[in-house]
């Protein structure tokens, strides 16, 4: 009886959400001897045994495999076992779970306790999941475009964007016979920017970071630049090289990442349904609630205009509410 009250709810959300703030104080940079590393290992330790009296008293109440066959229990219950095995109280009884030290990282899923008690954020997380799926043609068209430009661009400037760390204006052949500077660095043939053109995978991150809108343009400014291959930069060598940017913006972050958003958003409404007989984003009170409006505004009486009992204004009245008046009107305005 006491699981299934308000208050008992009430009182989990309470201790996640002071979880969750302990969590965000608790940094490595936190001093151990000092007052608030204290406070925040008791709560810690507070919070924890609350969390494993809680799905004791479920267990007890609903049975382990009835409590454990609802997907936000088991990340409950998963959840408070490695807080429990991650615990220092623990860890120092049993040196040998030490080397689990890393699960901790885990405890940053504890919001989601969060969502899994407000009807509304789990309906709209579940409604998600079950969109993912769908997303696999967007995520297919997306990559086809990425790999078809990282292709084309390694034809065009594989190890063309790189340069003398010692010269700029030198080539390969000369950089690559230069005596060690000063500083004893050694001449080497560098990409000043992160991603290139020299190998697929390079392509790749280029393609990705540009995908995003992020510092396209100093990349198109760098391929306008391009004399040839391992030769150095001229500017404004070839300014028809900015096409290949543009091109990759238009298609691969306007068209393909707003398809694949596109995509998201047309499955997740499908998924979620709007109307009373596909209500998945409702709880069974509040789709009990909709219907039985719905009802209710389809019984309302509808108001009738009556035609006044005056000659002239019935006149009028039945000649605004003729049918081709409409149709009438519509003509004079489009003449």
């Amino acid at each position: 009886a006491v699981v299934t009250q308000p208050w008992f709810e009430g009182v989990i959300l309470l201790l996640i959400c002071v979880s969750c703030v302990t969590l965000a104080l608790d940094t490595p940079l936190l001093d151990p001897a000092s007052d608030l590393a204290w406070w925040l290992k008791m709560t810690g330790a507070l919070t924890t045994s609350c969390f494993v009296l809680e799905c004791a008293m479920k267990v007890l109440a609903y049975g382990l495999c009835a409590y454990l066959s609802d997907g936000w229990n088991v990340l409950d219950f998963s959840i408070v076992i490695v807080c429990v095995a991650s615990s220092p109280l623990v860890v120092s009884a049993i040196p040998q779970l030490s080397h689990l030290s890393t699960l901790k990282t885990l405890r940053a899923l504890r919001p989601l306790r969060i969502a899994g008690r407000n009807p509304g954020m789990r309906l709209i997380i579940e409604t998600i999941l079950k969109a993912l799926p769908a997303m696999t043609s967007a995520l297919a068209v997306l990559a086809a475009f990425q790999v078809l430009f990282g292709i084309l661009g390694m034809q065009l400037f594989m190890g063309s964007l790189g340069a003398c760390n010692l010269d700029e204006e030198a080539d390969h052949e000369s950089c690559m016979s230069m005596s060690p500077d000063e500083d004893g660095t050694a001449p080497a043939w560098v990409n000043t920017m992160a991603g290139s053109f020299d190998d697929f995978g390079q392509a790749m991150l280029l393609l990705y970071i540009t995908s995003t809108g992020e510092a396209f343009n100093d990349y198109m400014f760098a391929q306008m630049d391009v004399v040839g291959f391992r030769k150095p930069l001229e500017r404004d060598d070839y300014s028809a090289y900015s096409l290949f940017m543009i091109a990759w913006q238009l298609i691969g972050n306007f068209i393909a990442m707003n398809l694949f958003i596109g995509a998201i958003v047309d499955n997740f409404t499908k998924v979620r349904g709007v109307t009373p007989d596909s209500p998945q984003l409702m709880t069974p009170a509040q789709a009990q609630w909709v219907k039985t409006m719905q009802q209710i505004a389809k019984k309302k009486p509808r108001p009738r205009a009556r035609p006044p009992s005056n000659p002239l204004r019935a006149a009028a009245f039945h000649l605004v509410t003729w049918k081709l008046f409409d149709l009438l009107i519509m003509a004079i305005i489009l003449a």
